[in-house]
């Protein structure tokens, strides 16, 4: 299960990016792409960095853990001086929501405590996506 969803995600990501997260190449755009693939495997799927290693292994690309390490450190720099890669994010975040909504409305029907850190994320991330639109309005 953890493997298809990782091919799906990075399927996802290449139709987003246009990179090839499995591609051995230092570009920029490679490196961001890669890191944002990373932070979804480990954040949201819940690899571990050796199951991260072992997938892009399986993938035809040199990879370790400490690799991983480094793209996840990462990240958060990425993101911020990126032109790319927060619109990146956006995307991926939005099509993840989008294959959640029958779940997430099933908790709204259901609605507790506990559904509510849940859905809190999501409903966040919509927020922040619709403010940054209206920033770009005003």
């Amino acid at each position: 299960m953890k493997i298809e969803q990782a091919n799906v995600l990075a399927k996802k990501i290449k139709r987003i990016t246009g990179v090839n997260v499995f591609e051995n190449t230092r570009k920029r755009e490679a490196i961001e792409a890669r890191s944002l693939f990373n932070w979804y495997l480990y954040n949201q799927y819940n690899f571990s960095l050796c199951d991260i290693a072992r997938f892009y292994k399986k993938n035809k690309k040199a990879y370790d853990h400490s690799t991983a390490i480094h793209s996840l450190k990462n990240y958060e720099v990425y993101l911020r001086f990126s032109p790319n890669l927060q619109n990146w994010a956006n995307e991926v975040q939005f099509e993840h929501m989008n294959n959640k909504l029958p779940y997430l409305m099933h908790m709204v029907r259901n609605f507790t405590p506990e559904s509510a850190e849940a859905v809190y994320p999501f409903v966040e991330a919509i927020y922040e996506t619709q403010r940054r639109e209206q920033e770009e309005i005003v």
